[in-house]
């Protein structure tokens, strides 16, 4: 386990147990190929505060970690950090982690050990997607259980509205939502677009990021789309909705972070 020292504005505290306290941001650095986890403990102060040093831990195969080539990060209702990467999923309880990998003839393991992201829904229920499709976890008997609709599709993102409506985004710039009932996919992109990513807000309305450099909504109970043009914004990567604020913030790779 390596130790790192960075610079911000802010003073913070940091807890390695993650049965006392919260996440209040995990940083991955993809380009030294580690995660970087964050425990921080923030009140109501701007990051233009006082310069203070922060200490990164930085968690690798020597460590136990599955694999260096990490892509995505969540924390469960029961606090445990969850982390995909090319080989494996990996469990974290802030000691040791528990890698789970595909097993052959076994149904109930994971389709594949290329995990492309993790999410959880409102029932608290692990959605694991992979480059073979979606699966669920089942915490009592550590399996898992594929969603058929997503056989063989690379998923690059899964999130619930608030009545735990899938959506999904594929590696072909297809937003997807899943259909509980018909247990179909339906496509809810625009004319003519691909989706680079998307984020859901807390009145069910989906911001995304198109490959036409735009940024639109979409109405999930209207059904409707409201279409935002701004061509001075290009490669956008990353939406994400501050719904405290109402607010819409994203990542282009030019200009950086926008509010």
């Amino acid at each position: 386990m390596k130790s790192f020292s960075a610079s911000y504005n802010i003073n913070i505290t940091f807890f390695l147990d993650i049965s006392k306290t919260s996440f209040y941001n995990i940083i991955m650095n993809k380009t030294r190929s580690i995660i970087n986890i964050i425990f921080i403990l923030i009140s109501n102060v701007y990051l233009s505060a006082v310069n203070v040093n922060v200490n990164f831990l930085s968690y690798e195969v020597e460590n136990g970690l599955s694999s260096n080539r990490t892509s995505c990060c969540t924390q469960d209702s029961y606090g445990y950090i969850w982390i995909g990467t090319r080989d494996g999923l990996n469990k974290f309880d802030g000691y040791t982690f528990e890698i789970f990998r595909r097993q052959e003839n076994d149904t109930t393991s994971l389709l594949s050990n290329w995990i492309t992201t993790i999410s959880l829904n409102s029932d608290s229920i692990l959605h694991i997607g992979t480059n073979k499709g979606i699966q669920k976890f089942d915490y009592s008997k550590k399996t898992f259980h594929a969603i058929p609709a997503f056989n063989d599709i690379l998923c690059k993102k899964v999130l619930f509205d608030s009545q735990n409506h899938l959506f999904a985004l594929t590696d072909k710039g297809h937003l997807l939502e899943y259909d509980e009932i018909t247990k179909e996919l339906i496509s809810i992109n625009p004319p003519n677009m691909e989706i680079q990513t998307f984020d859901i807000s807390d009145q069910d309305k989906i911001y995304a990021a198109s490959n036409n450099n735009d940024l639109f909504i979409y109405d999930i109970k209207k059904e409707s789309f409201e279409l935002i043009r701004n061509h001075s914004i290009k490669n956008i990567t990353i939406v994400k909705i501050d719904s405290k604020n109402q607010r819409l913030n994203y990542w282009d790779n030019q200009q950086g972070l926008h509010f």
